[in-house]
């Protein structure tokens, strides 16, 4: 069992038909004394539906759909949607088949128990002598994304929620900044870079930016993410400029690494187009580094 959303897409809930997978889908039910959440056992066909739903959700977003298009573009490597347990939401992720496929050519890299990467600093208490390193090629790899339609919304999961109790993250939000991690994979455009701080990784910083520019696209009023925590913090609370103009010129050398990364050219393209109708999102610092960049070229 498996569908499909375009060529490269394929959702397979067939974990859940084993013994020990099940699908607690939320519910909510609105009555004249306010909104409450339930969770409900359903089929693994109701997954691969609901998973179908929110891809369509993100494909109504201009910048969703870019991702989506370049993700589906002809030649590039699968990806495979399927489910983790509703309780595990912070298994939620992307995991490339091949990292050193996964990872840019200059790249180097060790394995971790968990078939995560590691530090690549030979330097660290611990870490694998330089010499061992793996390397990556750049030729792109498969992944699959570890997903739960009901991700980061239950409101008795700090993950996702305000002090409030109010969801700041949509299910359409948590799968697409998988997608980003997606995308880069199958590019061969993983970077392993340490940034610490908010972020962690850099690779966090380009999924939680480009998500934010897709939350700005399609709810202009959203309160866009300022860091990789599991408890969600906004740009305000993670002590991040607002405005996108500031946030450039804050992370400026993170923003114009990622709209400076020839392998990822078609989808900046899109995101950075100016003026009219064809501008993409109130909240964009990549367009900012674009007009930024091209008013410098421009001089004599």
């Amino acid at each position: 069992m498996s569908r499909w959303w375009g060529p490269n897409i394929e959702i397979d809930g067939s974990w859940l038909l084993l013994k020990d997978g099940n699908y607690l889908r939320r519910g909510v039910t609105r009555s004249m004394w306010g909104t409450t959440q339930s969770w409900e056992l359903a089929a693994a066909e109701t997954w691969e539906s609901d998973v179908q739903q929110v891809l369509k959700s993100i494909d109504k977003n201009r910048v969703g759909q870019l991702l989506l298009q370049e993700i589906n573009a002809p030649g590039r490597k699968k990806c495979k949607i399927i489910p983790i347990q509703a309780a595990n939401i912070e298994e939620t992720r992307a995991r490339p088949a091949d990292w050193s496929k996964a990872m840019k050519a200059t790249e180097r890299f060790a394995k971790c128990p968990n078939d995560d990467f590691c530090s690549a600093t030979a330097s660290q208490p611990g870490a694998t002598p330089h010499s061992s390193l793996l390397r990556g090629t750049g030729e792109g790899s498969s992944v699959r994304v570890h997903y739960h339609p009901g991700a980061w919304m239950a409101s008795h999961q700090m993950m996702g929620v305000d002090g409030l109790g109010l969801p700041k993250l949509g299910q359409e939000d948590v799968l697409f900044h998988e997608l980003i991690h997606v995308y880069r994979a199958q590019l061969g455009a993983f970077e392993f870079q340490v940034i610490g701080g908010a972020f962690g990784f850099l690779e966090e910083f380009y999924a939680v930016v480009l998500t934010n520019i897709f939350l700005s696209e399609g709810r202009p009023d959203a309160v866009l993410r300022g860091d990789h925590a599991l408890e969600f913090h906004s740009l305000q609370d993670a002590g991040q400029p607002e405005d996108a103009s500031e946030f450039f010129q804050r992370n400026r050398t993170m923003i114009e690494r990622l709209l400076n990364d020839p392998s990822m050219s078609v989808l900046m393209h899109g995101l950075t187009r100016s003026g009219g109708t064809a501008q993409i999102a109130n909240w964009n610092p990549l367009r900012v580094a674009r007009l930024a960049r091209d008013m410098y070229s421009s001089l004599p």
